[in-house]
């Protein structure tokens, strides 16, 4: 992970990779947990009229929340390793990921107001995902400058995580 082994503590802190597992470490507890209850919900009520009326919307969409947790989660394995083998290509589903997810948030958050179905005092709930997602997104681009800038110039890397680089011929 480091060039040396002599790494001091303010080399590990100031690394963008350990802030970058943190962020997919985190990524792969919530699509586990996502995973989880939506799997647990099919499972548990065979159709929609034993569903208690606080779960029968979770209920209709477990199915595709399912999928989408399956897809979330094979793209989070490999974010992380991209991560170990310092290769930028492997970012490139998580940093899509992370738009389309906050993305969806944002839609639902302005419909569940516009319809009245969510709290209207919740700002600092939103403002703490915002911050959070901020905090994601400006690691993994950093992460993905920083292991663009390890290539030296005039190469590229295979998307196979080869550390061999091959000349560009120009």
């Amino acid at each position: 992970m480091f060039k040396s082994r002599n790494a001091s503590v303010l080399d590990i802190l100031f690394n963008p990779r350990l802030y970058g597992v943190i962020v997919g470490v985190m990524s792969l507890v919530a699509m586990l947990a996502s995973l989880t209850a939506s799997v647990y919900l099919i499972i548990k009520y065979d159709d929609i009229r034993g569903v208690p009326e606080s779960l029968r919307t979770f209920f209709r969409y477990a199915t595709l929340e399912t999928v989408i947790g399956l897809i979330g989660l094979i793209v989070v394995v490999v974010y992380l390793i991209g991560i170990c083998k310092a290769n930028e290509h492997y970012l490139m589903p998580f940093l899509v990921l992370l738009v389309v997810d906050f993305s969806g948030y944002i839609v639902s958050e302005t419909l569940g107001y516009l319809k009245g179905t969510v709290e209207q005092d919740r700002w600092k709930e939103n403002l703490l995902d915002c911050a959070i997602f901020v905090f994601s997104f400006t690691t993994v681009t950093s992460l993905y400058d920083a292991f663009k800038r390890e290539r030296q110039p005039g190469c590229y890397r295979l998307i196979s995580g080869d550390e061999e680089n091959i000349p560009l011929k120009v």
